[in-house]
């Protein structure tokens, strides 16, 4: 099947999709290794725990994904202040 639509519409779409993968997949899998666990057993559970992990990063301050996690090992309180929030903020920590 041949994609339909205006070439504006397909275009809005297909960076969409790189967006996510940028922003989601790229992340996970450098910063936290994923493509390299090979765990089966809790395989989802690990999964959505990461996904929550960038979530958490995109709220803390800092140039780099990594920067944010030495960051976040060194002061654990930072991430759990936002667990124990029913919505985040805004701005960043």
């Amino acid at each position: 099947d041949k994609p339909q639509g205006r070439p504006e519409a397909l275009i809005r779409v297909a960076r969409r999709h790189w967006e996510i993968e940028n922003r989601l997949h790229h992340t996970k899998d450098r910063t936290l290794a994923e493509d390299a666990d090979r765990t089966r057993l809790g395989a989802t559970i690990l999964a959505r725990l990461r996904s929550l992990g960038v979530g958490i990063l995109e709220h803390i301050a800092g140039p780099s994904a990594p920067q944010k996690q030495i960051r976040i090992n060194a002061n654990p309180g930072i991430a759990l202040k936002f667990l124990k929030r029913r919505r985040l903020p805004k701005t960043t920590i």
